[in-house]
């Protein structure tokens, strides 16, 4: 049956509510709202149809409703002037709404539903993709009142979801979540405004967030992963290096699997680590751990507080130390190690001196192969050990007795040697003496048989004879026993005296100095003591105008006195300063702590 109504819209409307009302369709009815005019309403006149509205059209089953409205499809639905229900099963509400895919939805003016499965919902939405979502309203971003494409909510991927006004959502099973948000790469989602998610399996979350390289991850407003695998954590977090991580508001990952963790920290170089707010490492293979730590050279390493390893291969290890040349090492609070292959242990040891080495607190190696052993040793001459200073010396204890040429010599074997030396002198003398004796008598006896048998002359001329041979066997014994002694002990010995003299005055030094050295070590550690219980009892302060303390400490006879201020600094950071006093000696500190 083919009904018209062109003239009589209220009676049209009666009978198409009476049929809704009765739960049925009529085969072939067409409703004609408007008053003359061709183009009449057009239906397949053997299927249950309905076409409303000048110009609509309805296919098999389907609904038109609204002008120029059509649906072609079987069992389709437009409702809306112009729109457009085109595939089976196919929904188009809202004017020149276009369901063109099968079992698609357009919902909003000017929306857009092409292909099986489709959602377009708003106002100029498009969902271009098999099984693709796009919600979002249409803003006039330029201002020209013109339907520009960036400004539609655009779905075109295989099941892509783009939720928010001017949404872009192309890649394959990919979501774009917020307004301009835009998701391109396969499987990847991005959600925030202005938020992009370009390489496949990639994620953007926050304002601004990029996600550009294959499977990144940028969480935060204005974080950039940009890397293959890359992760970017925190506001304006970077990772750029392909398998790099940023953790933190402003770091910065540059390197391949570099890894960056705190605020601003930086890894800017292949396989670098920086963790710690300030914290760099941009020498490739470097580490810097700790608050403003820097390691600059090549498999450097800065572990602590402000730590510096600007050396390639440098180790730095505490706060504030520093290991400037190449294959350096510093360990300790303050500790330097400025040269090449040199070496500082120590709280504030210093190794300047290339191949140096510095062990002790305060010790300082500033010549080139020098080695300082001790607290305030100071090696300053090349290729020398010292364990002491030039007024303040040390005994070196339970030395070995040398065995080879270069091997260093005892007291007790220079004591053995000065004996041997002294022996083999008195021996050769008592040796040459008694030469000397024999000779004398024999030519004496000889002389005397000489004399009773000659005359006065003969007499007199072997006792000059006997004389001079006296006094050269005499000088030859001295002279060949003072060879044989210089030989042995390498000095004159008629030197022995003025040398062992000398050698008891040095003792007699040596045991001064060891005095006065026990005495300031007594002191110092009387000072330790001292700063131990100020320290204590200044820590925890919870006054605002913070703490002053005061400590004693006594060691080995001697006392010091200490004094010191500590305060707190906010909730987690603490200050504190002190110094010690011990007769001539005195010490002092600073500190801050900052709980992580």
């Amino acid at each position: 049956m083919k009904t018209s109504c062109n003239r009589h819209p209220l009676s049209a409307a009666l009978v198409l509510g009476l049929g809704l009302l009765a739960g049925t369709a009529w085969a072939g009815e067409t409703c004609e709202l408007s008053s003359g005019g061709a183009g009449g309403a057009v239906v397949d006149a053997d299927a249950d149809t309905l076409a409303c509205g000048q110009g609509s059209q309805a296919a098999a089953n389907a609904t038109a409703v609204g002008t120029g409205s059509i649906a072609s499809g079987f069992a389709g639905t437009s409702l809306g002037m112009a729109s457009g229900a085109t595939a089976q099963a196919a929904t188009a509400i809202g004017a020149s709404a276009e369901a063109s895919g099968r079992l698609s939805t357009a919902l909003g003016a000017g929306t857009v539903a092409n292909l099986a499965g489709s959602v377009a919902t708003g106002g100029y939405a498009i969902a271009a993709g098999v099984g693709a979502v796009a919600m979002g309203g249409w803003v006039d971003t330029d201002g020209d009142d013109a339907v520009d494409i960036e400004e539609r909510t655009v779905a075109s991927g295989l099941n892509a979801v783009a939720i928010g006004n001017s949404a872009r959502a192309s890649g394959e099973n990919s979501i774009s979540l917020g307004a301009t948000a835009l998701a391109t790469g396969n499987s990847s989602i991005a959600a925030g405004t202005l938020s992009r998610a370009e390489g496949t399996g990639s994620v953007a979350g926050g304002l601004r967030a990029h996600a550009e390289g294959t499977r990144t991850t940028a969480i935060g407003v204005d974080s950039h992963a940009l890397g293959i695998s890359s992760l970017a954590l925190g506001d304006s977090s970077a990772a750029e290096g392909d398998f790099s991580v940023a953790t933190g508001r402003s770091a910065l990952a540059q390197g391949e699997y570099a890894a960056a963790a705190g605020y601003n920290s930086r890894a800017t170089d292949r396989e670098t680590a920086a963790f710690g707010a300030n914290s760099l490492a941009s020498g490739a293979g470097a580490t810097a751990l700790g608050v403003s730590g820097t390691a600059a050279g090549a498999n450097a390493t800065a572990v602590g507080y402000f730590s510096s390893a600007a050396g390639s291969q440098g180790a730095a290890f505490g706060a504030i130390s520093s290991a400037g040349g190449a294959q350096s090492t510093a360990l300790g609070a303050v500790s330097s190690a400025s040269a090449d292959a040199a070496t500082a242990l120590g709280h504030t040891s210093q190794a300047s001196g290339f191949g140096s080495t510095a062990l002790g607190n305060s010790s300082q190696a500033t010549a080139v192969g020098s080695v300082a052993l001790g607290y305030g040793s100071v090696a300053e001459r090349d290729g020398t050990v010292s364990v002491g200073t030039a007024v303040s010396g040390r005994q070196i204890v339970n030395v070995a007795a040398g065995t080879q040429a270069t091997d260093a010599v005892n007291l007790e074997q220079l004591q053995s040697t000065l004996a041997t030396a002294n022996a083999y002198t008195d021996t050769a003398v008592a040796t040459g003496g008694t030469a000397a004796n024999a000779y004398t008598d024999n030519r004496e006896a000889a002389i005397r048989t000489d004399v009773d048998a000659g005359d006065a002359a003969t007499l007199s001329a072997a006792q000059t004879h006997a004389d001079a041979g006296d006094a050269a066997t005499l000088t030859a014994a001295n002279a060949y026993t003072d060879t044989q002694i210089a030989g042995l002990t390498g000095f004159d010995p008629a030197s022995i005296n003025g040398r062992m003299e000398a050698l008891e005055d040095r003792f007699l030094e040596v045991d001064g100095r060891l005095h006065r050295q026990n005495r300031r070590i007594d002191r110092q550690g009387a000072m330790g003591a001292a700063m131990l219980n100020m320290a204590m009892n200044a820590a925890g302060s919870s006054s605002p105008r913070g703490r002053i303390a005061v400590g004693a400490g006594f060691h080995g006879g001697e006392q010091a006195l200490s004094i010191g201020y500590g305060k707190r600094i906010g909730q987690r950071a603490s200050f504190s300063l002190g110094g010690a006093f011990s007769g001539g000696e005195r010490s002092g500190g600073i500190g801050f702590g900052v709980d992580l």
